[in-house]
């Protein structure tokens, strides 16, 4: 009998362990490699932690929502891992993944290349008129894996850090009618482009004290869309300076402000 239950116990930890890894495999970035005829793009991938439980009520399909997020220009290069240093706390937070399921993908712009094509170290900017191949892809990429997994199209976000900001600002104008929010976080985009980003809800951070992205960029922004006739947030950090993200990112309500808005 004793030998029976010991291997009752053993048996017990063994599944134990499996599941644990399973769930611990599943909070993950996996990391992919998205080709076209002509170019790649590397990324990495986080699918939500209850997939394989992909079925609600009368056997429909569960939908969820997608993140796009676009790093700065320390993370630029060929890695494919320094894309996600500066959200692997609020993604591969356990309590975040169980309460706010979702996909998160975040391309690695190649060394020496931009988001947008412009020089973000000025106040004022007047967009390119053509979008960047890197952006242009990461929209390939992200038609591609609403393409083939199940993503509710009507919540689907963009968060951006410093350059990435600048590729918050810019990818919400040029494609509007993809995007149900955006947090551009240190960036700076186009006043003149305001009308565009009217109906999109924007929660925008910027310190008072950046060196690097003049605080000026975002307040112009907001102030802009305001005069179109939009309402977005702002956050500035008073006295902080340009790597607010980790305070932005420690935002009590950020990720339920986030997953409420809906296209």
């Amino acid at each position: 009998m004793c030998k029976f239950s010991n291997i009752g116990k053993v048996c017990g930890l063994l599944l134990f362990s499996m599941i644990s890894n399973f769930i611990v495999a599943q909070n993950q970035f996996i990391k992919k490699v998205f080709k076209t005829n002509a170019d790649s793009l590397f990324y990495n991938i986080l699918f939500p932690i209850d997939l394989n439980r992909s079925t609600e009520g009368k056997g429909q399909e569960t939908l969820y929502p997608l993140i796009l997020f676009l790093h700065g220009a320390g993370e630029r290069g060929s890695d494919n891992e320094s894309q996600t240093l500066h959200i692997r706390d609020l993604f591969l937070n356990i309590k975040n993944q169980r309460k706010y399921p979702a996909f998160v993908i975040a391309p690695q712009c190649p060394l020496n290349e931009q988001w947008v094509n412009l020089n973000w170290t000025k106040t004022g900017h007047s967009m390119p008129e053509a979008c960047s191949k890197t952006l242009m892809l990461t929209i390939k990429l992200l038609d591609e894996i609403v393409k083939e997994n199940s993503i509710d199209t009507t919540r689907i976000y963009v968060i951006g850090v410093s350059m990435g900001g600048y590729g918050a600002w810019d990818v919400i104008s040029r494609f509007p009618e993809k995007f149900a929010a955006a947090i551009p976080i240190c960036g700076g985009g186009d006043s003149t482009k305001a009308i565009n980003y009217r109906d999109i809800p924007i929660w925008a951070f910027h310190g008072s004290a950046d060196k690097v992205v003049p605080v000026e960029n975002t307040r112009n922004l907001i102030n802009a869309v305001k005069i179109a006739g939009g309402y977005p947030k702002y956050t500035e950090y008073v006295n902080v300076g340009h790597g607010c993200w980790f305070k932005a990112f420690k935002e009590g309500d950020l990720l339920e402000w986030l997953f409420i808005q809906k296209k």
